[in-house]
């Protein structure tokens, strides 16, 4: 939440900044719609890095990191069922974030 108020307060302030700038010219409508659709995606891109990898990042390594222990339990124990050691699990788990660069 507090992202999201940094950036609209930072978009609030690079509009006013731009409507200043180019207040007495003739590209009145040009330059703030042109500032709008930066901001937009520069929006987008903070939203997509900061929230939508790391969420995707971390379900997918939740998902490897159980299918790798439950496979390496099943190797040496010989049986077969969905059961881990934990501690195999959080090596696996925190492997994967590491090589995904959380």
């Amino acid at each position: 939440m507090k992202i999201y108020q940094n950036l609209k307060t930072s978009l609030v302030h690079a509009v006013s900044i731009l409507a200043k700038r180019y207040k007495n010219t003739s590209h009145i409508v040009v330059r703030p719609c042109l500032a709008v659709i930066i901001c937009i995606f520069v929006a987008a891109f903070i939203f997509y890095w900061f929230e939508w990898r790391p969420r995707n990042i971390v379900k997918n390594c939740d998902e490897d990191a159980h299918s790798q222990a439950v496979s390496r339990y099943r190797e040496t124990e010989k049986v077969n069922e969905d059961h881990y050691w934990p501690n195999d699990y959080d090596f696996y788990y925190k492997r994967c974030l590491r090589s995904k660069g959380l």
